[in-house]
Protein backbone atom coordinates (compact mmCIF):
# COMPACT_ATOMS: atom_id res chain seq x y z
CA UNK A 1 0.00 0.00 0.00
CA UNK A 2 1.46 3.63 -0.62
CA UNK A 3 2.93 4.99 2.35
CA UNK A 4 0.81 7.91 2.48
CA UNK A 5 -2.65 5.74 2.47
CA UNK A 6 -1.26 4.19 5.27
CA UNK A 7 -0.64 7.42 7.03
CA UNK A 8 2.90 7.49 6.55
CA UNK A 9 3.07 11.43 5.97
CA UNK A 10 6.62 11.70 6.07
CA UNK A 11 8.48 14.01 3.43
CA UNK A 12 4.68 15.15 2.65
CA UNK A 13 4.84 18.85 2.03
CA UNK A 14 1.87 20.78 2.22
CA UNK A 15 0.55 22.68 0.49
CA UNK A 16 2.90 21.96 -2.32
CA UNK A 17 2.15 18.16 -2.44
CA UNK A 18 -1.73 18.43 -2.65
CA UNK A 19 -2.35 17.95 -5.31
CA UNK A 20 0.01 14.54 -5.18
CA UNK A 21 -2.12 13.82 -1.71
CA UNK A 22 -5.17 13.74 -4.22
CA UNK A 23 -4.21 11.43 -7.12
CA UNK A 24 -3.21 9.13 -4.48
CA UNK A 25 -6.72 9.45 -2.82
CA UNK A 26 -9.10 8.97 -5.91
CA UNK A 27 -6.70 6.46 -6.86
CA UNK A 28 -7.39 4.12 -4.03
CA UNK A 29 -11.02 5.22 -4.19
CA UNK A 30 -10.97 3.89 -7.46
CA UNK A 31 -9.59 0.81 -6.06
CA UNK A 32 -11.66 0.37 -3.61
CA UNK A 33 -8.88 1.29 -1.02
CA UNK A 34 -9.92 2.73 2.96
CA UNK A 35 -8.89 6.31 3.78
CA UNK A 36 -9.32 5.99 7.25
CA UNK A 37 -5.38 5.86 7.98
CA UNK A 38 -4.56 9.00 5.54
CA UNK A 39 -7.52 11.20 7.06
CA UNK A 40 -6.70 10.00 10.88
CA UNK A 41 -3.05 11.09 10.25
CA UNK A 42 -4.02 14.34 8.32
CA UNK A 43 -6.45 15.16 11.13
CA UNK A 44 -3.51 14.55 13.58
CA UNK A 45 -0.77 16.52 11.67
CA UNK A 46 -2.21 18.48 8.44
CA UNK A 47 -6.14 19.29 9.41
CA UNK A 48 -5.94 21.89 6.76
CA UNK A 49 -5.01 19.76 4.27
CA UNK A 50 -7.62 17.16 5.21
CA UNK A 51 -10.38 20.12 4.87
CA UNK A 52 -8.92 20.48 1.52
CA UNK A 53 -9.50 16.58 0.11
CA UNK A 54 -13.13 16.32 2.41
CA UNK A 55 -15.07 19.87 2.14
CA UNK A 56 -13.28 21.76 -0.34
CA UNK A 57 -13.52 23.12 -3.97
CA UNK A 58 -11.97 19.84 -5.11
CA UNK A 59 -12.92 17.29 -2.59
CA UNK A 60 -12.89 13.72 -2.99
CA UNK A 61 -16.32 12.35 -3.48
CA UNK A 62 -18.16 8.78 -3.02
CA UNK A 63 -19.72 6.84 0.24
CA UNK A 64 -16.37 5.29 1.52
CA UNK A 65 -14.51 8.98 1.43
CA UNK A 66 -17.46 10.59 3.21
CA UNK A 67 -17.74 7.96 5.44
CA UNK A 68 -14.05 8.08 6.25
CA UNK A 69 -14.41 11.58 6.76
CA UNK A 70 -16.92 10.80 9.13
CA UNK A 71 -14.64 9.27 11.82
CA UNK A 72 -12.72 12.79 12.04
CA UNK A 73 -15.89 15.08 11.94
CA UNK A 74 -15.06 16.49 15.49
CA UNK A 75 -11.85 18.06 13.54
CA UNK A 76 -13.53 18.79 10.41
CA UNK A 77 -15.78 20.86 12.66
CA UNK A 78 -12.71 23.04 13.29
CA UNK A 79 -12.36 24.17 9.51
CA UNK A 80 -16.13 24.67 8.31
CA UNK A 81 -18.94 25.43 10.83
CA UNK A 82 -20.96 21.79 11.21
CA UNK A 83 -24.16 23.53 9.71
CA UNK A 84 -22.08 23.98 6.65
CA UNK A 85 -20.22 20.48 7.04
CA UNK A 86 -22.73 18.30 7.35
CA UNK A 87 -24.68 18.84 4.00
CA UNK A 88 -21.26 18.99 1.77
CA UNK A 89 -20.76 15.72 3.28
CA UNK A 90 -24.37 14.60 2.07
CA UNK A 91 -23.65 15.84 -1.30
CA UNK A 92 -19.96 14.60 -1.60
CA UNK A 93 -21.40 10.97 -1.10
CA UNK A 94 -25.27 10.51 -1.35
CA UNK A 95 -24.96 6.59 -0.42
CA UNK A 96 -23.48 7.55 2.91
CA UNK A 97 -26.65 10.86 3.67
CA UNK A 98 -28.54 8.84 6.36
CA UNK A 99 -24.63 8.14 8.02
CA UNK A 100 -24.22 11.48 7.69
CA UNK A 101 -27.59 12.71 8.62
CA UNK A 102 -27.04 10.59 11.60
CA UNK A 103 -23.58 11.49 12.99
CA UNK A 104 -25.49 15.46 12.83
CA UNK A 105 -28.48 14.32 14.89
CA UNK A 106 -26.01 12.50 17.25
CA UNK A 107 -23.89 15.38 17.72
CA UNK A 108 -26.13 18.45 17.65
CA UNK A 109 -29.95 16.30 18.57
CA UNK A 110 -31.25 19.77 19.08
CA UNK A 111 -30.58 22.22 15.85
CA UNK A 112 -32.38 23.29 13.59
CA UNK A 113 -30.57 22.68 10.52
CA UNK A 114 -30.34 19.17 11.52
CA UNK A 115 -33.85 19.03 10.96
CA UNK A 116 -33.47 20.85 7.87
CA UNK A 117 -30.92 18.30 6.70
CA UNK A 118 -33.03 15.31 7.52
CA UNK A 119 -35.88 16.80 5.62
CA UNK A 120 -33.60 17.70 2.41
CA UNK A 121 -32.49 13.85 2.06
CA UNK A 122 -35.70 12.79 2.72
CA UNK A 123 -34.15 10.48 5.27
CA UNK A 124 -35.94 10.02 8.63
CA UNK A 125 -33.80 10.84 11.74
CA UNK A 126 -32.31 7.72 13.94
CA UNK A 127 -33.62 4.86 11.27
CA UNK A 128 -30.66 4.00 10.08
CA UNK A 129 -29.01 3.70 13.49
CA UNK A 130 -31.83 1.57 14.85
CA UNK A 131 -32.28 -0.78 11.88
CA UNK A 132 -28.51 -1.74 12.27
CA UNK A 133 -29.16 -2.48 16.02
CA UNK A 134 -32.59 -4.53 15.49
CA UNK A 135 -30.42 -8.14 16.07
CA UNK A 136 -27.91 -6.18 18.41
CA UNK A 137 -28.67 -6.31 22.43
CA UNK A 138 -28.73 -2.61 22.64
CA UNK A 139 -31.43 -1.93 20.68
CA UNK A 140 -33.42 -1.60 23.44
CA UNK A 141 -31.36 1.30 24.99
CA UNK A 142 -30.92 2.83 21.27
CA UNK A 143 -34.60 3.43 21.53
CA UNK A 144 -35.23 5.28 24.60
CA UNK A 145 -32.71 7.48 23.54
CA UNK A 146 -33.58 8.03 20.24
CA UNK A 147 -37.15 8.64 22.35
CA UNK A 148 -35.79 11.14 23.98
CA UNK A 149 -33.95 12.58 21.10
CA UNK A 150 -37.85 13.37 19.56
CA UNK A 151 -37.05 10.47 16.57
CA UNK A 152 -40.76 9.49 17.09
CA UNK A 153 -41.52 8.60 13.12
CA UNK A 154 -38.05 6.63 13.42
CA UNK A 155 -39.35 4.33 16.25
CA UNK A 156 -42.80 3.40 14.75
CA UNK A 157 -40.58 2.54 11.74
CA UNK A 158 -39.21 -0.20 13.40
CA UNK A 159 -42.01 -1.23 15.24
CA UNK A 160 -42.79 -2.55 12.54
CA UNK A 161 -40.47 -5.07 12.44
CA UNK A 162 -42.80 -6.61 15.27
CA UNK A 163 -40.69 -5.18 17.66
CA UNK A 164 -42.21 -3.97 21.23
CA UNK A 165 -39.20 -1.99 22.76
CA UNK A 166 -40.65 1.33 20.20
CA UNK A 167 -43.80 1.55 22.24
CA UNK A 168 -42.08 1.56 25.39
CA UNK A 169 -39.65 3.56 24.69
CA UNK A 170 -42.55 5.91 23.48
CA UNK A 171 -44.08 5.97 26.73
CA UNK A 172 -41.51 6.97 28.15
CA UNK A 173 -41.18 10.28 27.06
CA UNK A 174 -45.29 10.77 27.29
CA UNK A 175 -46.00 10.18 23.86
CA UNK A 176 -49.13 7.54 24.13
CA UNK A 177 -50.47 8.47 20.62
CA UNK A 178 -47.06 7.09 19.52
CA UNK A 179 -46.83 4.13 21.92
CA UNK A 180 -50.34 3.21 20.74
CA UNK A 181 -49.49 3.21 17.48
CA UNK A 182 -46.20 1.47 17.42
CA UNK A 183 -47.76 -1.64 19.88
CA UNK A 184 -50.10 -1.69 17.03
CA UNK A 185 -47.38 -1.86 14.29
CA UNK A 186 -45.53 -4.59 16.07
CA UNK A 187 -48.68 -7.16 16.93
CA UNK A 188 -49.61 -6.02 13.08
CA UNK A 189 -46.44 -8.02 12.62
CA UNK A 190 -46.07 -10.71 14.93
CA UNK A 191 -48.95 -10.97 16.56
CA UNK A 192 -47.13 -12.32 19.74
CA UNK A 193 -45.00 -9.44 19.99
CA UNK A 194 -45.52 -8.93 23.92
CA UNK A 195 -45.89 -5.67 23.84
CA UNK A 196 -48.19 -5.80 27.33
CA UNK A 197 -44.82 -6.57 29.29
CA UNK A 198 -43.25 -3.31 27.26
CA UNK A 199 -45.72 -1.15 28.43
CA UNK A 200 -45.89 -2.25 31.68
CA UNK A 201 -41.87 -1.97 31.86
CA UNK A 202 -42.35 1.48 31.39
CA UNK A 203 -45.53 2.97 32.44
CA UNK A 204 -46.77 0.33 35.23
CA UNK A 205 -49.54 -1.65 36.45
CA UNK A 206 -51.31 1.75 35.90
CA UNK A 207 -51.98 1.06 32.50
CA UNK A 208 -55.34 -0.45 31.65
CA UNK A 209 -57.04 2.76 29.95
CA UNK A 210 -54.32 3.14 27.79
CA UNK A 211 -54.56 -0.88 26.89
CA UNK A 212 -58.29 -0.41 26.02
CA UNK A 213 -57.04 2.29 23.59
CA UNK A 214 -55.21 -0.32 21.54
CA UNK A 215 -57.83 -2.87 21.57
CA UNK A 216 -59.86 -0.77 18.53
CA UNK A 217 -56.75 -1.40 16.48
CA UNK A 218 -56.42 -5.06 16.29
CA UNK A 219 -57.53 -6.94 13.50
CA UNK A 220 -55.55 -10.47 14.40
CA UNK A 221 -57.38 -12.89 16.09
CA UNK A 222 -53.75 -14.46 17.13
CA UNK A 223 -53.03 -11.34 18.60
CA UNK A 224 -56.15 -10.23 20.68
CA UNK A 225 -56.34 -13.98 22.05
CA UNK A 226 -52.72 -14.01 23.27
CA UNK A 227 -53.35 -10.44 24.85
CA UNK A 228 -56.18 -11.73 26.73
CA UNK A 229 -54.02 -14.23 28.24
CA UNK A 230 -51.90 -11.54 29.38
CA UNK A 231 -54.21 -9.20 30.17
CA UNK A 232 -55.27 -10.46 33.69
CA UNK A 233 -53.92 -7.69 35.82
CA UNK A 234 -55.98 -5.21 33.86
CA UNK A 235 -60.14 -5.89 34.46
CA UNK A 236 -61.10 -3.51 32.14
CA UNK A 237 -58.72 -4.60 28.76
CA UNK A 238 -59.14 -8.25 29.71
CA UNK A 239 -63.26 -7.48 29.70
CA UNK A 240 -63.40 -6.28 26.66
CA UNK A 241 -60.43 -8.95 25.04
CA UNK A 242 -63.04 -11.48 25.36
CA UNK A 243 -66.20 -9.48 24.22
CA UNK A 244 -63.91 -8.43 21.30
CA UNK A 245 -62.37 -12.12 20.46
CA UNK A 246 -65.23 -13.47 19.01
CA UNK A 247 -65.70 -10.87 16.91
CA UNK A 248 -62.23 -11.43 15.15
CA UNK A 249 -61.60 -13.61 12.49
Amino acid sequence: MNKLLAGDLRGLELPRDLSVLRRDAETALGRGDSLDSLYGALAAEHPIALGELVYGPKALTGESAVRSALKVVEVLEKGLQPKALYPRLAKLGKDAAPEVLEAAVNRYPEAPWVLKLGSKLNVVPGLNHLERLLAHPTFESACFEHAQSGHFEALLQVAKEGRPEPAAALLSVGAEDAAIKAADFALSRLPEANVIAWLVATGGLEIDDLLCRLLPHLKSRQAVSLLLARSAPFPKTHARLRILLPAVR
